[in-house]
């Protein structure tokens, strides 16, 4: 004998009321929990788009400063060779020149 027949059908009904009832607080409780996972995962996209955001601007920064470094030693290379050596040995080289300069009169 099958246990649907022994039961009756007032006692069925208010089993099926009652297991509907926990079902719809269920389904409550789940659409709270996915609102609160969507408003998190927005939070870590967002939180993921400003620390990249801010990577790159540091990355350009030390970039520029990079070159401006390079930028600063290449224009002092540069200006070392347009005033020629400076030093002792330039002081040397002055006085006693390699090579004889004839002069015409």
């Amino acid at each position: 004998m099958s246990t649907l027949s022994a039961v009756s059908p007032v006692a069925a009904k208010v089993a099926l009321s009652v297991e509907l009832k926990e079902a719809k607080e269920m389904l409550a409780f789940y659409r709270g929990r996915v609102q609160f996972l969507r408003a998190a995962v927005k939070e870590v996209r967002l939180d993921n788009k400003i620390a990249r955001s801010a990577a790159r601007a540091e990355k350009a920064a030390a970039r520029d400063a990079k070159r401006a470094e390079r930028v600063a030693k290449l224009e002092a290379k540069l200006l070392a060779l347009k005033t020629g050596p400076v030093g002792t040995k330039a002081r040397a080289a002055a006085k006693r020149p390699s090579k004889a300069v004839v002069r015409k009169a």
